[in-house]
């Protein structure tokens, strides 16, 4: 016999795989749902039906059948919705039963002297001589608790403000305090065992009180709970003034991170004169990251630009978008215009999309060739620095991938060095395929002609002209800075990159010369 072959050459193997993978930029729907506890942050839907087994078929829904029903030119859709709860007013303290079963009613008809014990507000009341066998409908059995709450008058208006009402969507209980905002409260219920499996309250979901919050606290509570998504909007009404503070949220910076190229707002505007305004104020404030729906409508075009946003794949080739020129399926043209009447009266397709361009809002319109007309979604602009949606976008999605090769990097290897030029050039190879993929996909050009004012700006920023030759010739420039006393502190390293953006197209200029006539 002999000894075995791999002594010789011993392997010792392990699979690899990155900590974390990338994400397209999904939609963060801030709703009014009721049945949204405290207890969860958020939720997250891979599609309409999706939603609607948990919530029935609601405005929400209609909007989610449209966000994932989106269809990209390069034949993509979005895989992802977040779901989170806004507070816009006091919230009461609430509990979720269990689904009933098949012989629920049946069973609860059993009980005659039924006892439950519910606590708001840290006291205790216990309900007595529970007696649903009257009781032809799961509505009865909610009436009748109901009025057993209401009867604790030292209860206070926690009890006596209390309702029980039989949900058709949870298929249970559910059981509210009269008290609202966060100083009310609810604890597990106890009681009589049979009584609690028949109402379904055993292990009931609880949900606290809770203060009402404006939009921009909850953009901020989003932000904590650190969801993976990239446009925040709602189908909810936004006074001007919350719209606003949650614009100048955006512009924050948080941990040496710009907040509006995390996240992008959109709001929906129905009346040109509200949208007119609020653009006014955002332009005088040079607040960017904000998107500017005309939606008169009420069709959603916010939903619409989310999608754009969601079926974006950064990991192909020319991946990248430009916001105008988007299929816009089952939207309404605002460009609709065509009466005589309307014609005296000023109002013009090419008027209206100006006037909307000059807002830089983003809306449906068409574009015709006599009969034959085609519907987009556009035209793509952004008041502030972006300008455009998909500068915004773009860079919002290369930092999440050179997020993502630190993260992995770090998680993949016992340590990575601080200092040396070894450290260095690791570091660097760590986040150069992240340069080199943006550019595959558009956003990054190859290279291009830089500006005088930009050349200045590159230059004065590396303290070398090598950086504005680099980004001319090569499309982008990153290095590795020198370790200052506070990298040392904080065992951090510093990369500084500038690109030149690959940009779009949205309009061919002809000049022609006529000869020989």
């Amino acid at each position: 016999m002999s000894i075995p072959f791999y002594v010789i050459a011993p392997t010792t193997a392990k699979v690899v795989k990155p900590a974390f993978t990338a994400e397209k930029q999904h939609l963060i729907l801030a709703v009014k749902n009721d049945l949204i506890p405290t207890s969860v942050p958020y939720l997250v839907f891979t599609s309409a039906a999706d939603y609607a087994l948990s919530f029935g078929k609601d405005k929400v829904y209609d909007a989610l059948v449209k966000y994932f029903g989106f269809l990209s030119k390069s034949g993509l859709s979005p895989e992802k919705a977040v779901i989170m709860r806004w507070y816009d007013e006091d919230t009461a303290p609430f509990a979720i039963g269990g689904q009933m079963p098949d012989n629920g009613l049946a069973e609860l008809k059993k009980i005659t002297a039924g006892k439950l014990t519910v606590t708001f507000d840290g006291t205790a009341f216990e309900a007595t001589a529970l007696d649903f066998s009257a009781a032809n409908a799961y509505s009865d059995v909610a009436a009748t608790l109901q009025t057993a709450l209401q009867g604790n008058a030292d209860g206070g208006a926690a009890f006596t403000g209390a309702t029980v009402e039989y949900n058709t969507t949870t298929g249970g209980f559910i059981i509210t305090s009269g008290e609202k905002g966060a100083a009310a409260t609810i604890a597990a219920f106890t009681g009589e065992a049979d009584t609690l499996k028949a109402l379904g309250l055993t292990s009931a979901i609880l949900s606290q009180g809770v203060d009402k919050e404006g939009f921009a606290d909850f953009c901020e509570r989003l932000a904590d709970a650190n969801p993976v998504g990239f446009t925040i909007t709602t189908l909810e009404t936004v006074e001007t003034a919350d719209m606003l503070a949650s614009a100048a949220w955006l512009q924050m910076t948080v941990e040496n991170q710009t907040l509006y190229t995390v996240w992008k707002l959109a709001f929906n505007f129905a009346d040109m004169d509200a949208l007119s305004e609020f653009s006014g104020k955002v332009k005088d404030l040079s607040y960017t990251g904000v998107t500017l729906c005309y939606d008169p409508n009420g069709e959603n075009v916010n939903i619409l630009d989310a999608a754009i946003s969601a079926s974006t794949d950064y990991g192909v080739e020319n991946g990248t978008k430009n916001y105008n020129y988007q299929p816009a399926t089952g939207y309404t043209s605002v460009t609709k215009y065509g009466k005589v009447t309307e014609y005296q009266a000023g109002q013009t397709n090419l008027g209206i999309y100006n006037k909307l361009n000059d807002l830089s809002a983003c809306f449906v319109y068409s574009v015709g060739y006599g009969d034959q007309e085609q519907t987009y979604y556009g035209t793509g602009l952004m008041l502030g620095d972006f300008a455009t949606e998909d500068t915004q976008a773009n860079q919002a999605g290369l930092e999440s991938d050179l997020r993502l090769a630190v993260i992995n990097g770090l998680n993949a290897v016992e340590k990575l060095k601080l200092r040396g030029t070894d450290a260095e050039e690791t570091l660097a190879a760590l986040v150069a395929p992240s340069f080199q993929k943006f550019q595959r996909n558009g956003a990054i050009a190859y290279n291009g002609e830089l500006s005088t004012t930009d050349r200045i700006s590159i230059t004065q920023s590396f303290g070398s002209s090598d950086a504005s030759d680099a980004v001319e010739n090569n499309g982008y420039f990153f290095r590795v800075e020198s370790l200052t006393e506070t990298d040392v502190a904080e065992k951090r390293r510093r990369i500084r990159y500038a690109y030149l953006a690959g940009g779009v197209i949205n309009k061919v200029v002809f000049n022609a010369s006529i000869y020989g006539v």
